[in-house]
């Protein structure tokens, strides 16, 4: 059960600097708790940053469901990504992925020419989607269609960014394919999608969520210029799952911060709080979808109305499924020790990261049983570490306290048999 002890020469250092220079905000120090690890082991801080150690050929699990990669000097850079960098040069293209877009008289001539139509054209051809026909035919020229064309625009580019990382993690697909993919994704993040983790609270475990974003994708890009294949997969691939799990947090807690809002909200401000928190409700559906399909419709129902449901009704229905997405990455890595390591340590990162969106919401609910986060997310660092250390290691100690703490949740939550596959029921 214990790392290696060669480890002990690694100096374990926040991908953050290599993403930022400087002014990304310090790291906390190694959290404690019941869990705390023997002193020979090699234990990332309790904190939700992606790590790396220096130069070597060893992969080191991050944290909480990113990937650690061999430190370089210089970050390697992102390829052009041909539409989505001909959309961030185009203001109104770039305006219409805000989330208050432009007035239509602000940008007129552009607006009848939108580079973004291409782009979401690009995405139904390649993820057999069917938004460009709806978005072409709206007339933008007044408010209702501008705020259409906003909805259409970012629900492309979020199955887009989705479809993107797929195949960038896709091991049957071609490398320069696959690399430019994972680019073609990062541009997504930088021209669209970071204004999201931008707006949510900037505290606690999210103080930091677009910058391990960024930070995730430069390891991933050192991980593709790996030469050996297993190693490069073993990088790439829980790197997308820290990515995209990340992105599903940062609309968790924006739809929450828009219930919040419209529940002490004037009439007037209210309707605008609850469209946006529907319309963020949109791009989580099929993560809700076969975990609560109930909650989901109960929710689409009430967040169309004029009186806001309380965040904690929200939340408790966005969690039950989250909750039981994250029990079936509390085993999978344990459960299948045949598959190839870099899918065991894609599925370890993508229940380390699927945690931290109920979270907060564990550490409020199993407090009078003696639930520790900090100790919690400690045994899904050792979970990963010890993984990419040994991969014959037996697990099973960490994994029955996941599932332990996962079912204990899933219990408040009222979910009658803990499960990461079942759907509720209506009542």
């Amino acid at each position: 059960m214990l790392i290696h002890r060669k480890l002990h020469s690694y100096v374990l250092t926040s991908v953050l600097t290599i993403a930022c220079a400087a002014g990304c905000g310090g790291s906390q120090p190694p959290a404690t708790g019941q869990n705390k690890p023997a002193t020979d082991k090699v234990v990332a801080p309790a904190t939700d940053k992606v790590v790396v150690a220096p130069a070597t050929d060893k992969v080191v699990a991050s944290a909480t469901g990113g990937t650690a990669t061999p430190q370089v000097d210089t970050p390697p850079v992102r390829q052009p990504s041909k539409l989505c960098d001909a959309v961030a040069a185009q203001p109104a293209s770039r305006a219409l992925l805000r989330d208050n877009p432009p007035a239509p008289g602000d940008l007129d001539a552009e607006l009848r020419d939108l580079v973004i139509a291409e782009l979401i054209a690009a995405h139904d051809r390649t993820f057999r989607r069917s938004d460009h026909a709806s978005f072409v035919a709206l007339d933008r020229s007044q408010p209702a269609g501008l705020v259409e064309a906003h909805d259409l625009a970012m629900a492309s580019v979020i199955a887009g960014f989705r479809g993107h990382l797929a195949l960038a993690a896709d091991l049957e697909l071609g490398l320069d394919k696959r690399r430019q993919a994972w680019d073609d994704a990062a541009c997504l993040w930088e021209v669209a999608l970071a204004g999201i983790a931008a707006e949510i609270p900037q505290e606690g475990v999210d103080a930091q969520l677009g910058a391990e974003v960024t930070a995730a994708f430069q390891s991933g890009r050192a991980g593709f210029a790996k030469k050996d294949a297993d190693t490069r997969d073993q990088v790439v691939l829980p790197a997308r799952q820290a990515i995209e799990k990340r992105l599903y947090r940062a609309l968790h807690r924006r739809l929450l911060q828009a219930v919040a809002r419209a529940e002490k909200a004037p009439p007037t401000d209210r309707e605008q709080a609850l469209k946006k928190a529907l319309r963020t409700l949109g791009y989580l559906a099929d993560r809700i979808e076969t975990k609560n399909t109930p909650g989901l419709q109960r929710l689409q129902t009430a967040l169309a109305q004029t009186t806001a449901p309380t965040v904690e009704e929200v939340r408790r229905e966005l969690n039950i499924a989250f909750a039981k997405r994250a029990r079936k990455y509390c085993s999978d890595a344990v459960d299948h020790p045949k598959r190839p390591l870099a899918l065991r340590l894609a599925s370890a990162a993508e229940g380390a990261t699927y945690v931290e969106v109920v979270m907060p919401d564990m550490a409020r609910k199993l407090a009078d049983e003696g639930f520790d986060a900090a100790a919690h997310r400690e045994a899904w660092d050792n979970l990963q570490q010890e993984l990419a250390a040994d991969p014959e290691s037996d697990l099973s100690a960490i994994s029955q306290e996941l599932v332990r703490w996962n079912c204990a949740y899933q219990l408040k939550l009222g979910i009658r048999e803990c499960t990461s596959s079942k759907d509720e029921q209506a009542s």
